[in-house]
C-alpha cells in the first residue's frame, strides 16, 4: 500500500474528508504530529506525497514554537522531491513561506484567509473526474 504523510497540529486532529478519500483510493495514512513529538522524516522516499493541514497556530508562532520552525523547515525537502504536496490553511501558510513568500497579518486585522487560482497538474487529472467541487 502506497503511503500519504499527513502533517497534523493537534493530538485531536483527525484528516477529515482528505483523509478519508485518500483512504477510499487505498492510500495508507501516516498522520504525524510535529508539535507532539513525531518526527518528520528525513526524505520522502516512503511516501507517495505530503498533506499539511491548518491548526490554531500560525507561522507568526515560529520563534516561540521550535517545530513550526522545524516544519516550514522541512517542507522544501518535501516539495524538491517532486511529489506532490498540499498545504491547508497553516499548512498553505507554510509552504508560502518556506518558498520565499510573505506572510503577513492583515493592515486592518481581517480574517486571515484568501483565496488563490489552483492549477492542477497532470497527475491530478489522472486521479480525479473531469469536473471537481
Amino acid at each position: 500500500m502506497t503511503k500519504i504523510l499527513m502533517i497534523v497540529h493537534s493530538r485531536t486532529s483527525d484528516t477529515g474528508r482528505v483523509g478519508r478519500v485518500l483512504a477510499e483510493w487505498s492510500y495508507e495514512l501516516d498522520v504525524r504530529c510535529p508539535l507532539h513529538g513525531c518526527e518528520l522524516p528525513a526524505d520522502m522516499d516512503a511516501h507517495a506525497g505530503a498533506v499539511v493541514f491548518g491548526g490554531p497556530q500560525s507561522v507568526h508562532d515560529r520563534d516561540a514554537m521550535p517545530a513550526i520552525k522545524a516544519e516550514i523547515d522541512w517542507i522544501p525537502r518535501a516539495c524538491d522531491s517532486g511529489k506532490p504536496f498540499l498545504g491547508i490553511c497553516l499548512g498553505a501558510q507554510m509552504l508560502a513561506l518556506s518558498q520565499g513568500a510573505k506572510v503577513d497579518f492583515h493592515p486592518v486585522a481581517l480574517h486571515e484567509i484568501g483565496y488563490a487560482p489552483v492549477r492542477p497538474l497532470p497527475a491530478w487529472r489522472d486521479m480525479m473526474a473531469e469536473t471537481t467541487y
